[in-house]
């Protein structure tokens, strides 16, 4: 689901950090997740933007390409894509993203 290549690459195979970027990254997902839930409850837009593209560059490291669109595509909406499909995409990416930060938590970060 997701590649560890272009962090391994960055770090030197650091495993470090690598462990540390992976860290940052469930923590930076999981509050975005509450982020764009508390968007959605209160058809806030702009704070759903902002997490989607705050989100891109580590998803775009990790080769979470799927997740990257979405987060391409939240970030790109205007004003004539409707909210309901908005929160489709919101919710598809807030699936994605508990997938693979379990999938982190119970893969990668076990081999300090």
């Amino acid at each position: 689901m997701y590649s560890l290549k272009n962090i391994a690459e960055i770090t030197s195979n650091n495993r470090k950090e690598i462990n540390e970027f992976l860290e940052l990254f469930c923590n930076e997902s999981a509050s975005a997740i509450l982020k764009f839930q508390e968007g959605v409850s209160k058809n806030d837009i702009t704070t759903i933007k902002f997490y989607a593209h705050k989100l891109k560059l580590s998803l775009k490291y990790l080769e979470l390409n799927d997740l990257f669109d979405c987060c391409f595509e939240i970030e790109s909406a205007n004003e004539f894509l409707s909210f309901k499909s908005i929160s489709e995409k919101v919710y598809f990416l807030t699936l994605g993203l508990e997938q693979v930060i379990h999938e982190i938590r119970s893969k990668e970060l076990l081999q300090e």
